[in-house]
């Protein structure tokens, strides 16, 4: 599944195509909210005259989205700064409960997610399905951005709802960089989800990825 479809479902639970994330966040964007505007706009100097002016750095839109959420899906770093520095809560999580950091990993924006932990972001926030952001970055082709939540204190092997690891996201992706990335980090490449599936059933089919666990478990050291 492309990043764009998995955000949207994210937000929605509707399946939907889009040409790209930018699109489907405006579609959220409330009508008439300046701060909002500022941001989608990528409008630092006037996100910053929007607060002082009285605008809540925190309000939100039907779906639990504030504007530091918009402004980590979209990597608009300044942005992400002036509602920091003017009061935005970092952790303020999404009705789905999740946070700026989820959607920054979600579409391996490393820059915002460096600039997030940097500020304080907690790496190991659940979402409502259980999910870290690791969870997000790791099923997304994400390694950069998994290596700095790793580097931010993420825990390796967080467990979802569904019993799976980040390592399962990366693996039924086929993302080897990431695979190993994870176990380097101490994954488990024992772990079973809920249904009992293991590494090698979600990696269906991808020869490749298979082998990888395999000499990953036999051979570790032979992996770079």
């Amino acid at each position: 599944m492309q990043r764009r479809y998995r955000l949207f479902i994210l937000l929605t639970g509707v399946v939907v195509e889009a040409t790209a994330v930018i699109v489907i966040i405006r579609a959220f964007c409330p009508s008439g909210n300046p701060l909002f505007a500022a941001v989608l706009k990528n409008d630092a100097d006037k996100v910053y005259r929007c607060i002082r002016d009285g605008q809540n750095p925190n309000v939100k839109n039907e779906l639990g989205l504030t504007p530091l959420h918009f402004a980590a899906a979209n990597g608009l770093e300044r942005c992400a700064e002036a509602l920091l520095d003017s009061g935005a809560s970092i952790d303020l999580a999404d009705n789905k409960g999740n946070t700026a950091l989820h959607f920054a990993a979600l579409d391996n924006r490393v820059r915002m997610v460096k600039l997030l932990l940097e500020n304080g972001a907690r790496p190991n926030v659940r979402n409502s399905c259980g999910e870290a952001p690791l969870h997000f970055a790791a099923g997304n082709l994400g390694r950069a951005s998994a290596e700095a939540l790793l580097g931010g204190g993420a825990l390796v092997d967080p467990v979802d709802a569904k019993g799976r690891t980040p390592l399962f996201g990366a693996v039924n992706f086929g993302d080897d960089p990431t695979v190993v990335l994870l176990v380097q980090h101490g994954a488990s490449l024992s772990v079973k989800d809920a249904e009992g599936k293991g590494l090698v059933d979600v990696a269906d089919g991808k020869t490749r990825t298979v082998d990888l666990l395999s000499r990953l478990a036999t051979q570790p050291s032979s992996v770079e």
